[in-house]
């Protein structure tokens, strides 16, 4: 089940009753235009969640006897930066906590409109850790948070590359030291896992020359390369299925 309307932040009649089904993996994929599917010149979205939630569901039909699917909740709102997500993010994660059902999954992807500024990359990467430090803080510290770097685009100037690229590795370090998984000695699985899109979707097939497979425009990505994006995101989680989909209940020491 995949809700969200170009970015919508209401509280929607779903996310305070079916929400509350204990048999649904709830997950939230937040960001800006590349998390609200953007292509056609904004004349059609395509959010990469559908993908994501097709995998998933897939997932749970091998199971025997498992009735729960995917709850994907899609908050993207293209042109947004960083600063206005901070306020937004903590809305949608506090009204879905009240509900006293909190996401198991976050994914986040944001800072490629803040690259337009002249912020620096750790100006940036700041506003992105406070982003993360919400989802950690989240579901009583059992939240999942998927970090997502920054893809490429069309944009070569060197300065621009330079601090995409910082950041992404500010990001990929950020990630790493919270994901120290104890879990085989008897401790919490690790809570954070990081999808490179940087280098899982290339902006060119050649020197000069735009995927366009995978590419809508300078910026934003085709339906095959959401779905590509959505696939990304379920390889990166799918080794942690089994604490929320297989039925493990939510207090599991193993979570």
């Amino acid at each position: 089940m995949n809700l969200g309307n170009k970015g919508s932040t209401s509280n929607s009649k779903e996310e305070t009753s079916e929400e509350n089904s204990a048999r649904l993996l709830k997950v939230l994929t937040f960001g800006d235009s590349l998390t609200e599917g953007f292509h056609r010149f904004g004349f059609a979205f395509h959010p990469y969640s559908n993908e994501l939630t097709k995998l998933i569901d897939e997932k749970y039909a091998e199971q025997e006897d498992n009735e729960k699917e995917a709850m994907v909740h899609q908050r993207g709102l293209s042109g947004e930066n960083t600063d206005h997500m901070i306020p937004r993010l903590a809305g949608i994660l506090d009204r879905v906590a009240k509900t006293g059902f909190p996401y198991h999954v976050v994914c986040v992807l944001a800072g490629t409109n803040d690259l337009a500024d002249d912020d620096t990359a750790e100006q940036i990467f700041s506003r992105l850790k406070h982003l993360y430090e919400q989802v950690m803080m989240h579901g009583d510290g059992r939240t999942l948070l998927v970090t997502i770097t920054i893809p490429p685009s069309a944009f070569m100037d060197e300065e621009y590359v330079a601090r995409r690229s910082a950041i992404n590795a500010l990001i990929k370090e950020y990630s790493s030291s919270n994901n120290c998984d104890s879990a085989a000695a008897g401790g919490e699985r690790g809570r954070v896992v990081c999808v490179d899109a940087e280098q899982g979707l290339p902006y060119w097939s050649a020197p000069g020359e735009k995927d366009t497979v995978l590419w809508d425009d300078a910026l934003h990505l085709t339906p095959e390369g959401y779905d590509r994006l959505g696939g990304l995101v379920f390889s990166a989680i799918e080794p942690r299925l089994g604490d929320f989909l297989l039925g493990e209940t939510e207090d599991s020491s193993n979570r």
